[in-house]
């Protein structure tokens, strides 16, 4: 049976790993395991586990055996795919963002693009991603 609180521990695993992956925490093909979860995320394994094995069910990891999971590898194929898709948001979104946008949101943005282009000339992956991310949701 689950507990209020080891459901809002396990909510917490969730929106937080799943915030590490969109975020290039882990690399595509590393492993995360229920023990070194629960260390990092100072909880005992049980929440750990549930939020981890939802994840997985969501198909944003993938089961391994040994209590742990894998982050994703897309193929060619999915990744053309995801391309294509967020072109069309992307642009829904752009346009939308113009519209309704201030001068002082357009700033940020400026601000977080010059970043990023620092970020992506040092060669450095888990920053570029943090800060497109951080673009997207300014």
């Amino acid at each position: 049976m689950t507990t209020p609180n080891s459901a809002v521990l396990r909510d917490q695993v969730y929106d937080r790993l799943g915030e590490l992956i969109r975020c290039g925490q882990y690399s595509p093909g590393e492993k995360v395991t229920i023990r070194n979860l629960a260390k990092d995320f100072s909880m005992s394994p049980t929440p750990v586990r549930e939020g981890l094995y939802r994840l997985i069910s969501e198909g944003a990891l993938q089961g391994e055996a040994n209590r742990s999971a894998l982050i994703p590898l897309l193929t060619p194929q999915e990744i053309a795919e995801l391309k294509d898709i967020r072109l069309h948001i992307e642009c829904f979104a752009a346009k939308r963002a113009a519209l309704r946008g201030t001068p002082e949101i357009a700033g940020r943005l400026r601000k977080t693009s010059e970043k990023l282009k620092k970020t992506r000339a040092a060669g450095d992956r888990r920053a570029d991603i943090a800060l497109v991310y951080q673009f997207q949701f300014e």
